[in-house]
């Protein structure tokens, strides 16, 4: 017989013609558990429990759970939500036997009332102690409700015609509806409930509390789907039924975006419950997820809104949370609080009444825990190469104009805590300017703040380079990867988050986001603002040019910072400031010797600072603070310049002429230390010189005469002029102390 047949059938159902009015503990049998030493397919999954959600485990999800089992894709793309089940004439639910085809039509109050009853049966279970007993009993009640919902879905799939769907998909919605009043709202649960929920020994575990707190997920997770069933088959399905009220007056457009709002605000609330229990430097290492049963729940979340996003023009993820999350952000009360008008009591007030301490944390801590999410294929796998979705207009318009903003800035500790999850979320979103702006706009006004917290101990200081190498090595750092994350400070997070968006831009080989940056950076630097930075402003100022020479044009950032340095008169700043402008300058230097750019032109810049410094302390300054100044930049001058030629392969970036004719003035006024330290500078400089002489012998002795080769006879000259220099411990600039290229 067809299944039309079938459904207009006048055979009566096989179920009894008067139900008791309460269900007793043997009337409902023990059917096969789902559980961890028995997994089963023949019966619905359901929610089972991993534990507690360690965010660096990414194995989210149960082989039993929604996930895994594939239940959501068969959702998504519209199979029946399980073949193999309900395909004979009648079926067992709560112990009796249904025709399949007419019982949720014709005894729908009975099978809910049923429902009902056997959730308030678990919620009473008892052992000999409180809250423990076997967790077949539990498993039980839990799989003849998941039974029933999973009946329901295939119902709605099958047996449903079109001449009844308007007043059994209005009668269903209310019965649904019901049972969500019946259970409460989930973030409403007892401590006790919530505070033992998570267990790692998933369905076997004896606690009453993990299957009530399990019950409510499979519950509100199943309403989801068979309403998600009832509007996809007929989008006019709507809103006489009104579950759920915003204190602005607005409601949702439909039964499906009622109730998941209802869904999403009672995990909102259960975030914000473990938010209040956290600090700043707990963000990274706590989830805000109860269990890894709440995480597949918003992973479900994530992709049916998506799908229906997709498909359905209806609202996607993002903008369901964003909506909510902006009642957190603008600390917007609960119609409870806003009206005296009475309420209907089946009509749950949004937002519901809650205390955040910290909105603007809360709002960055939930969502770089929620982003990673993306990652999980609708089939519970975790695969870092998905593409996922990004948020940037809610973390922009809502979470960095506010951070920034004047009326509610944040300090240091929060600034540190916020800018860390805005680069997690950087990491695995595309890049977006928009936040490079609003940082930079905030950023450049506080060149010279030192960025300190208090409470943090040696990790509120400010970590200064003390060489030249020392800080192209930091800043290389910063833009490859994430170490020493903890000891910097907001604008050295802004540096990283600078190499994260720009650096993968021009890695796309996209340039206009460069072009873009550059622009608002330089613009904001003249010769006023340069002579207002301080010694902290110029070591800030020069670790941003930095950043931008690794991830950007260098011969253009090289050029501009030089340009920058010229507005400053070297003479008429004081020695800190002398000494930073140095250490800035030969880091640039480092990076066009290593990218074999000429240097001759910055050379010659840094070496007329350097006849200034050597004349004034070949003068004998008796001050012995002013001379100890002047050796200071001496010394950082000399060590600079041997990081320069130990990192050159070929000495042919010019880096001779960073070897000036000042140094004849120097070495008469040496202490006996001080000259050790020049006479082993130029040692150095031998060395290096006769390495590549060396170099060059071997290469022309060992290639074919194809090959174009610098003669190593070029070089023994060099090395012999600059032995003669060594001897007589002067070094004349005129001697040419260059190395030509050599052929690799």
């Amino acid at each position: 017989m067809s299944d039309y047949q079938d459904s207009c059938s006048m055979t009566p159902p096989m179920s009894p013609v008067n139900f008791p009015i309460q269900l007793e503990e043997d009337d409902v049998p023990v059917k096969k558990l789902h559980i961890d030493e028995e997994p089963c397919n023949d019966l619905p999954a359901c929610f089972c429990c991993l534990g507690q959600v360690n965010p660096l485990d990414h194995d989210a999800t149960h082989t039993d759970g929604h996930l895994r089992r594939r239940t959501l894709e068969r959702l998504l793309h519209g199979s029946d939500p399980d073949f193999s089940s309900f395909q004979t004439t009648t079926c067992e639910l709560f112990g009796y036997q249904f025709t399949t085809q007419l019982a949720l039509q014709e005894m729908m109050d009975k099978l809910f009332l049923f429902a009902r009853q056997q959730i308030g049966k678990l919620e009473n279970m008892r052992g000999e102690q409180f809250g423990v007993g076997h967790p077949e009993d539990f498993m039980a009640i839990r799989h003849n409700i998941c039974t029933f919902l999973e009946y329901i879905k295939v119902y709605v799939c099958r047996y449903v015609n079109d001449n009844q769907w308007d007043d059994f998909v209005t009668k269903l919605c209310q019965q649904l509806h019901v049972m969500l009043l019946y259970i409460g709202r989930l973030s409403e649960l007892p401590p006790h409930i919530l505070g033992n929920g998570a267990s790692r020994h998933g369905n076997m575990c004896p606690s009453s509390a993990y299957h009530v707190f399990h019950l409510h997920l499979d519950i509100h997770w199943a309403v989801l789907e068979i309403v998600h069933l009832v509007t996809s088959r007929h989008q006019g399905v709507s809103g006489s039924v009104c579950w759920c009220h915003y204190a602005d007056g607005e409601t949702g457009e439909d039964v499906f975006s009622q109730c998941v709002q209802l869904l999403m605000w009672d995990l909102l609330l259960l975030a914000i419950n473990r938010h209040s229990q956290i600090s700043l430097l707990e963000y990274a290492k706590t989830s805000p997820l109860h269990c890894t049963c709440i995480r597949e729940l918003w992973i479900l979340l994530i992709h049916l809104l998506d799908y229906r996003h997709d498909h359905m023009g209806k609202d996607s993820f993002w903008i369901t949370l964003d909506q909510a999350l902006q009642y957190v952000v603008q600390e917007r009360v609960c119609l409870e609080e806003t009206t005296d008008a009475e309420l209907d009591s089946d009509v749950s007030p949004l937002p519901p009444s809650y205390q955040c301490a910290s909105p603007t944390g809360f709002c960055w801590w939930l969502t770089t825990h929620l982003a990673p999410l993306y990652f999980y294929t609708s089939t519970g796998e975790y695969n870092r190469d998905n593409k996922i979705k990004g948020n940037y207009m809610f973390v922009v318009q809502s979470l960095l104009k506010a951070l920034v903003s004047g009326n509610s800035r944040q300090n240091e500790a929060s600034m540190r805590c916020y800018l860390k999850c805005c680069l997690s979320l950087s990491e695995i979103w595309e890049p977006e300017m928009d936040v490079l702006h609003i940082l930079w706009e905030h950023f450049y006004k506080r060149l010279n703040d030192q960025f300190q917290t208090t409470g943090l101990g040696l990790q509120g200081l400010a970590k200064v380079s003390k060489t030249a190498l020392a800080w192209v090595d930091v800043c290389k750092r910063r833009c490859r990867d994430h170490s020493g994350i903890e000891q910097d400070n907001s604008f050295y997070l802004f540096l990283r988050l600078l190499g994260v968006h720009l650096g993968r831009q021009s890695k796309g080989g996209a340039t206009h986001g460069w072009r873009q940056m550059k622009g608002r950076f330089y613009s904001k630097f003249h010769q006023r603002r340069m002579q207002e930075l301080t010694e902290t402003g110029l070591y800030n100022f020069s670790s941003l040019f930095l950043t931008l020479a690794l991830i950007g044009d260098l011969e253009d950032v090289a050029g501009k910072m030089g340009d920058l340095y010229d507005m400053l008169k070297f003479e008429s700043l004081d020695h800190a400031r002398r000494a930073m402008v140095w250490k800035g300058a030969f880091s640039m230097l480092l990076l066009r010797v290593e990218n074999g750019s000429d240097i001759s032109v910055y050379a010659d810049r840094l070496v007329q600072g350097f006849s200034a410094v050597c004349w004034e302390f070949s003068q004998k300054v008796e001050d012995p603070s002013r001379r100890h100044q002047l050796w200071s930049l001496l010394n950082i001058y000399l060590d600079s310049t041997q990081d320069i030629f130990e990192a050159s392969e070929r000495l042919s970036c010019s880096e001779h002429k960073l070897l000036g004719s000042a140094f004849a003035q120097v070495l008469p006024a040496c202490s006996e230390n001080e000259l050790r330290s020049v006479l082993t500078f130029l040692q150095m400089i031998m060395a290096r010189h006769r390495s590549i002489y060396k170099r060059a012998m071997y290469q022309s002795q060992g290639l074919s005469t194809a090959h174009q080769v610098y003669p190593a006879q070029q070089y023994r000259g060099k090395y012999l002029q600059a032995s003669d220099v060594s001897k007589s411990g002067i070094v004349d600039g005129s001697s040419g102390i260059s190395c030509p290229a050599v052929q690799r």
